[in-house]
C-alpha cells in the first residue's frame, strides 16, 4: 500500500510539473504572438483608408482656411473701423484746433482794441510818483500839491504858464509803508504834453509817467528786465517799446500775452496812439546793428505808424457813435 501511494504522488508531481511547463510555454508564446502580430488589410480596404485620411486632411485644411479667413476679415474690418474713427477724430481735432486758433486771433484783436480804447481814454492823464502822502488828505490839499509840482516843472520853461488839472486822486488805499501814486487828469492834451515833455524838471524824488493800460505796462516791464539780463551777460540786444519787440543774436522776439516768443516776421502793429506817444523813442543797442536789423526796425516802425493812424480814426468813429447813442 505504501508503495502504491508513493507511485501516485510521484505521478501527480510529474503531472503538475508538466502543466506548469505548459502554462509557461503558453505565456511565452502569447507574448511572442503579441509582438509579432501585424494586421494586414486587403488592398481595397487599404486604398479606402488612404482615401479617407486624405479626405479628412483636405476637409481639416479647408475648415482651417475658412476660420483663418474669417479671422483676417474681422481684423480687417476692425482696422478699417479704427482708421475711419481715427479719421473722424482727426477731422474733429483739426476743426477744434482751427476754431481755437480763430478764437485766439479774435481774442488778441479784442485785447488790442481794448488797449486802443483804454489808451484814448487815458491820453489826457499822467501818473505822479513820490509826492508826499498823508492819511487824511483832502482833494483840495492834493490838488494844491500837484499844482506846486507843475509850477516847479514849468518855471524853467516859462514862468507865466499856469496849469491846473481838472482832477487828481490817489491810487489804492493809504499805507504807511508806501507812497501812493497820483493820477492827474488834464482838460487838454496840450497841457498834459507840456508837463510830460518837461518831466525832468520835477524835484526829487518825484517822477512822472504816462497813464498806460496794464498790459502795456506789464510788457514794457518784462522787456526792460530781459534787456538788463542780456546786457549783464554781455549779449547784444535792442528793444522796440512801440512794437514790443526784442532783437538779439539775429532773432526777433515778439511779446504775446506777457511772454516773449521768437518770430520770423515782425509783430502786427498795436493800435492806439499811446503806444507811440507815451513810451518815448526807440532804444538803441550798445553796439552798432547790422543793416538788416536797421531795415527791419524801420519797416516795423512804419507799420506801427500807419496802423496807429488807421486804428485811431476807427476808434474815434466808434467813440462818437457811442456818445450819440447815449444822448438819444
Amino acid at each position: 500500500m505504501m508503495g502504491e501511494e508513493m507511485d501516485l504522488n510521484n505521478q501527480n508531481l510529474n503531472i503538475a510539473d508538466e502543466s506548469s511547463d505548459e502554462f509557461d510555454s503558453a505565456d511565452e508564446k502569447s507574448e511572442n504572438d503579441d509582438n509579432e502580430v501585424q494586421v494586414e488589410l486587403p488592398q481595397d480596404q487599404q486604398l479606402l483608408l488612404k482615401a479617407m485620411n486624405s479626405t479628412m486632411k483636405k476637409l481639416f485644411k479647408t475648415e482651417l482656411k475658412k476660420e483663418i479667413r474669417g479671422v483676417h476679415k474681422k481684423v480687417d474690418d476692425l482696422t478699417k473701423s479704427v482708421k475711419n474713427n481715427s479719421i473722424v477724430q482727426n477731422g474733429r481735432l483739426e476743426k477744434i484746433e482751427s476754431e481755437n486758433l480763430e478764437l485766439k486771433s479774435k481774442l488778441t484783436n479784442l485785447q488790442r482794441e481794448n488797449e486802443a480804447l483804454q489808451s484814448e481814454l487815458r491820453e489826457k492823464n499822467l501818473i505822479l510818483c513820490g509826492v508826499e502822502d498823508l492819511e487824511n488828505e483832502s482833494e483840495s490839499q492834493l490838488l494844491n500839491k500837484v499844482c506846486e509840482v507843475f509850477k516847479k516843472i514849468t518855471l524853467p520853461v516859462d514862468g507865466n504858464i499856469k496849469i491846473r488839472p481838472d482832477k487828481a486822486f490817489r491810487i489804492n488805499k493809504f499805507s504807511a509803508d508806501k507812497i501812493r501814486n497820483i493820477k492827474v487828469k488834464f482838460s487838454t492834451i496840450s497841457e498834459r504834453d507840456v508837463i510830460f515833455r518837461n518831466r525832468d524838471n520835477a524835484p526829487d524824488p518825484i517822477s512822472i509817467k504816462p497813464d498806460t493800460p496794464y498790459t502795456i505796462r506789464r510788457d514794457h516791464a518784462i522787456l526792460k528786465k530781459k534787456e538788463n539780463e542780456l546786457r549783464q551777460l554781455g549779449q547784444e540786444c535792442s528793444v522796440n517799446m512801440k512794437t514790443r519787440q526784442m532783437f538779439t543774436n539775429g532773432v526777433t522776439f515778439n511779446m504775446v500775452d506777457g511772454v516773449l516768443k521768437p518770430a520770423n516776421e515782425p509783430m502786427k502793429p498795436v493800435p492806439g496812439p499811446s503806444a507811440a506817444s507815451n513810451t518815448g523813442s526807440t532804444r538803441t543797442p550798445a553796439v552798432k546793428r547790422s543793416r538788416t536789423e536797421q531795415n527791419r526796425n524801420f519797416l516795423a516802425s512804419e507799420t506801427v505808424q500807419n496802423g496807429t493812424r488807421k486804428e485811431g480814426m476807427h476808434h474815434q468813429k466808434l467813440k462818437t457813435s457811442l456818445i450819440n447813442q447815449k444822448r438819444q
